[in-house]
């Protein structure tokens, strides 16, 4: 588990992300873990104290095993985006054993915790028809949405708006017609 030992509660850690906010001048880490048995799934989070990498982390596991359909679903392809407020971590759910597919997950997670070292508070959200939902990264320090988008199909896109990212986080959809493409 390499850089995530002590959160990590498999040996099978992936799709790392890592980014840089500008206006919290801290790095911000993200992986996910998966086990097909026992079955396991979670979001590894870690932030560092402060502008240098090679400084302290605080480290953070999410549980993102879920039941969808009465199947168990892991958590996979992760998207990462931000503002001010808070992150929104998006993904592909899938059946653990035959990684059948059963629609999108999106975590909003307050910053508040996270820059302060203490709990971390976090909302999710369903998205069974999306597939791949990829959010935005807001450097400016006014914004208060995150905002994101899927292919739903040859002719439509799906535009999301999450809200309230350091309150009680909600988000939108609209599904936006395209001239049709292959």
């Amino acid at each position: 588990t390499g850089f995530f030992q002590g959160v990590a509660q498999t040996s099978f850690v992936f799709d790392p992300k890592c980014i840089y906010d500008q206006g919290a001048k801290r790095f911000i880490v993200l992986a996910l873990e998966q086990r097909v048995s026992p079955q396991n799934s979670g979001i590894l989070i870690a932030i560092s104290d402060d502008a240098d990498p090679n400084g302290n982390w605080t480290k953070y596991r999410i549980d993102s095993k879920a039941t969808i359909g009465g199947s168990s679903c892991w958590f996979d392809y992760p998207g990462f985006g931000y503002n001010k407020d808070g992150l929104v971590i998006t993904g592909n759910m899938f059946t653990f054993g035959a990684n059948a597919y059963k629609g999108a997950k999106s975590y909003a997670v307050q910053k508040s915790g996270l820059l302060s070292g203490g709990t971390v508070h976090f909302s999710w959200f369903n998205h069974p028809s999306a597939f791949t939902i990829m959010p935005t990264r807001i450097f400016e320090s006014v914004s208060t949405r995150v905002f994101g988008v899927s292919i739903k199909n040859s002719s439509t896109f799906t535009f999301y708006a999450w809200s309230s990212l350091g309150g009680t986080p909600t988000v939108a959809s609209k599904d936006i017609a395209v001239p049709a493409f292959s």
